[in-house]
């Protein structure tokens, strides 16, 4: 098991369409060992102690960079995903 200590602030982390802005709904966020996802609204709420925290995003088809968070206090963070396109394994063209 792990120990932590008890959250001190608030970390919303809003995760939007790099090219439009708009929300990303499911989206697995990541700060350290606390998980999350994001709502239909595109954010994902953290409660977590004073600290240096490596923030990761994924989902299916879309990518974004990871990012180191200092958190001091209660904190609003954005992160834009782009488009990966989408290919199938079981697409013939790329068999030949």
């Amino acid at each position: 098991f792990c120990t932590v200590e008890p959250p001190e602030h608030t970390v919303e982390v809003e995760v939007v369409r790099a090219d439009t802005g708009d929300p990303i709904d499911k989206v697995d966020v990541r700060m350290g060992i606390y998980r999350a996802s994001t709502d239909e609204r595109g954010l994902a709420r953290f409660e977590l102690p004073s600290g240096e925290f490596d923030l990761h995003a994924w989902k299916s088809g879309f990518v974004a960079d990871p990012a180191t968070v200092e958190v001091i206090g209660d904190l609003e963070v954005r992160v834009e995903a782009r488009d990966v396109p989408q290919t199938d394994p079981d697409d013939e063209r790329i068999w030949m």
